[in-house]
């Protein structure tokens, strides 16, 4: 019931013209084209690439218990992201490292960690679930799970005007994006597979040189009848910016379940 569900950027436009002629006889080429691919391509080209480093407070509310602890935050695009949790005086006592092929969940108070590989997390949610789904889950981006840009680039796409919404049914999971109409920006992102929702909103918008990042990311998940919520707020977001993402060493620590550091 710890969901994760992340990303892949997508897009561009789908033209396919076929023209033929005949001795002098000219036929008007004929065209195919993505009707949603305009907008699908202003969206990606609001989406910055970058490294990323931010001071954040993050609260969580789960099974009616409700946590607070500020947060360090690095990222590093299509590569890796940590999250340190430090509750007070710049002590560390949870840290989340998601890579390319695993999560890793250390809790350093009580000197043990958990490893969960995104093999084993499709095996369990029957979901393509990649890194880069959760990656763009946390970055603002357009994505469809376990799916590739050509994808999104050869599917045409369902639109609603007021407010502007993109969205598509991948296999079994629907997925949508709610628009400013004005800049493509992405305000909402939701996900949902029979009774399991996440709907992650975006806002207080903050513009960085050339780049455009929200302050504030709220995800609020239900799974059945369980239901939580986690909001972020980014504090101090620094863009292009060396940050440290190397696997923690993890050898003087216990290694553990997931449900040992996260009850389900």
């Amino acid at each position: 019931m710890y969901r994760y569900i992340r990303v892949i950027l997508s897009v561009v436009l789908l033209v396919v013209a076929v023209s033929c002629s005949h001795k002098k006889v000219i036929v008007n080429p004929k065209k195919t084209v993505n009707p949603t691919a305009s907008i699908v391509e202003k969206v990606f080209a609001s989406q910055p690439e970058f490294q990323s480093a931010s001071r954040a407070n993050v609260a969580i509310e789960y099974q009616q218990r409700k946590v607070s602890a500020s947060a360090v935050v690095n990222m590093i695009t299509d590569s890796a992201i940590s999250i340190s949790v430090q509750p007070f005086l710049g002590v560390e006592l949870i840290r989340v490292e998601i890579f390319k092929s695993n999560i890793v969940l250390i809790d350093k108070l009580n000197r043990r960690y958990c490893t969960v590989s995104f093999a084993e997390l499709r095996q369990q949610s029957r979901q393509p679930v990649t890194y880069n789904d959760v990656e763009a889950v946390l970055t603002e981006k357009l994505f469809a799970v376990g799916q590739d840009t050509a994808w999104l680039h050869n599917t045409p796409l369902e639109m609603l005007n007021e407010p502007l919404t993109l969205s598509f049914k991948n296999n079994d999971l629907r997925q949508s994006f709610q628009l400013d109409p004005a800049t493509y920006i992405i305000e909402k992102t939701s996900m949902e597979l029979a009774d399991n929702k996440v709907n992650v909103t975006y806002s207080n918008l903050k513009t960085i040189g050339n780049s455009h990042f929200p302050q504030t990311i709220t995800i609020d998940l239900s799974v059945g009848t369980l239901s939580g919520k986690a909001t972020i707020n980014l504090q101090d977001v620094k863009f292009n910016t060396k940050v440290n993402v190397a696997p923690s060493s993890v050898s003087r620590l216990s290694k553990v379940a997931l449900s040992t550091i996260l009850p389900m």
